[in-house]
């Protein structure tokens, strides 16, 4: 499996950037891709209120997590993104292309998300050197209206982690982070299932959860997922299948995972009944 990507979402000045800069030393052949790359850029070109500026944005940024998804010389890397997002329909979209390149590319998505207080947000975002020479906000007034108006887009689930940074430097944010990415590295690295390695899954072509909605009964997939808060029930097991792009439940029957090693069948709460062949990335029920 290849290393995560760690994408880092916060309000602007809550110290994003100088986080992942921190956690670089802590893991080897970390990369940054800042959100701010993308908007100088972009900014060069089109003013933000122009109607082409989204659109450029967006280009750009799928153009790039493309390169990245597919990348034979950065395959070993774990890439850690900073960005702004909120729960709003473009939020949400923007945070989708990175969780569907993170899947492209057999990553996990583990998302950070940084608060921090106000006041302490205000002292920061008019910090000496910010916004000299980029585009980053320096606006104590636009800040208060994001605030008000924005939610931070929160992904769920148990790849997330939301840290209150308004006392903590970036040393220690970028600690945290690298404890929780340490809890589960077990899932990240271990793989269960019959004759399959890890050099089979790579270029997989595999469904990924949001796509089971609408499925056709009988229909059979490949779904890349971990399996989350198994739940004993005698022969049958019932838990949560999880990848990049949702969560379902599962129920599996505990003689056929024996049996085959590997497979079963399982009935998803939404949607249709649909046969499916699981790759497990939790090692074990």
């Amino acid at each position: 499996m290849a290393p995560p990507f760690v994408y880092i979402n916060g309000y602007p000045g809550v110290g994003k950037l100088a986080a992942a800069r921190a956690l670089i030393p802590m893991i080897t052949g970390a990369k940054i891709f800042d959100n701010h790359s993308l908007i100088d850029a972009t900014a060069m070109v089109y003013e933000r209120g122009e109607p082409e500026y989204q659109p450029l944005r967006r280009k750009m940024r799928r153009v790039v997590l493309d390169s990245i998804a597919t990348s034979s010389s950065r395959k070993d890397n774990t890439w850690i993104f900073t960005d702004q997002q909120s729960s709003s329909e473009d939020g949400s979209a923007a945070v989708k292309d990175y969780q569907l390149a993170a899947g492209k590319r057999g990553s996990p998505f583990v998302s950070v998300i940084l608060n921090c207080e106000l006041e302490e947000n205000l002292r920061r975002l008019s910090g000496s050197g910010r916004g000299v020479h980029n585009t980053k906000l320096t606006d104590a007034e636009i800040l208060r209206h994001i605030r008000d108006t924005e939610d931070i887009y929160h992904v769920g689930g148990e790849l997330e982690l939301e840290i209150d940074v308004t006392e903590k430097t970036a040393q220690e944010v970028a600690g945290i982070i690298k404890e929780f990415l340490g809890m589960y590295k077990p899932k990240f690295a271990g793989l269960f299932i019959a004759e399959r390695s890890f050099d089979d899954i790579k270029g997989f072509k595999h469904t990924f959860v949001h796509d089971l909605m609408g499925m056709k009964a009988g229909t059979e997939i490949d779904l890349l997922c971990w399996v989350d808060k198994p739940r004993n029930h005698g022969r049958l097991v019932f838990c949560n299948v999880v990848d990049n792009t949702g969560k379902i439940q599962a129920i599996f029957d505990r003689v056929l995972v024996e049996d085959a090693a590997s497979a079963a069948s399982f009935v998803p709460e939404i949607g249709p009944e649909v046969g499916v062949n699981l790759i497990l990335l939790d090692g074990r029920l």
